[in-house]
């Protein structure tokens, strides 16, 4: 399967089997900016998923297989959302989202079932 990223504004780091991404990189070790924050997002699905993610209109999709981690800077007051849906269509399969501000769980969401949607949001 070739997995694949597109994103869009957000300066982020992705880690997800191989994917590529667009957009600029942080470094792992970059601090976020006065008024932004570090939100890591992390999805997991039973065999494959696709995922949402963003912020202010802005969203970027891409598909997965097993586990996808991305770390974007997001602004404070922003709303930010993710969606993670699985693609297998077992009727067992699980999928959860997960997002860390800076270190500190603030979401985590999982649904079960054939096509099942996890959906987490942040705002601070």
């Amino acid at each position: 399967m070739n997995d694949s990223i597109q994103s869009s504004t957000p300066t982020e780091e992705a880690q997800d089997n191989g994917a590529s991404t667009g957009g600029e990189s942080a470094p792992a070790d970059a601090k976020a900016a006065p008024g932004e924050d570090q939100l890591k997002i992390s999805t997991t699905a039973t065999e494959a998923g696709s995922v949402s993610y963003g912020s202010g209109g802005s969203m970027s999709t891409g598909e997965f297989t097993t586990d996808w981690t991305k770390t974007v800077t997001a602004k404070r007051m922003d709303f930010f959302s993710v969606t993670v849906q699985d693609k297998s269509g077992a009727p067992d399969a699980k999928v959860t989202c997960t997002m860390t501000r800076d270190g500190k769980k603030t979401e985590e969401q999982s649904a079960t079932g054939a096509y099942a949607v996890a959906i987490c949001t942040d705002s601070y």
